[in-house]
């Protein structure tokens, strides 16, 4: 069996990959999201997340819990509600609390499915400051 990989045989299998469509093994990836991750933000009520491809709003799932808040040293996390519609030519997912978002730190967790199905998850933190006096 030795040398059975040679030029002609690699090359062959280069173009398989190459043949392969490029969205048909793709999931959706986080390009963007408001806020950002890390980001201390003025109140809010409205995040958006931005993906690579679009995804299906139906088949997300979004926890936003806040994580601390300031004078409440051991606060339990608190799930915050949030309505998850599609945005964005269906590119993004905007996500509306009920009202601006208390002051504290919060960890935005997510699930979707791109158009073939394929999940994807992911999380990152932020913070809601004081406003600036």
């Amino acid at each position: 069996m030795r040398g059975w990989l040679r030029p002609p045989a690699i090359a062959f299998f280069a173009s398989l990959l190459v043949a392969v469509p490029a969205g048909a093994s793709a999931q959706p990836s986080l390009v963007g999201a408001t806020p950002a991750q890390g980001a201390s933000v003025a109140a809010t009520d409205t995040l958006q997340l931005d993906f690579s491809e679009p995804v299906s709003a139906s088949a997300s799932k979004v926890d936003l819990v806040m994580t601390a808040m300031p004078g409440m040293a051991n606060m339990p996390p608190m799930r915050m509600a949030v309505k998850v519609a599609p945005a964005g030519g269906g590119r993004s997912l905007l996500l509306t609390a009920r009202a601006p978002l208390p002051i504290g730190s919060y960890t935005l967790t997510w699930t979707t499915a791109g158009a073939n199905k394929s999940k994807a998850t992911g999380n990152y933190d932020f913070t809601v400051r004081q406003p600036a006096a």
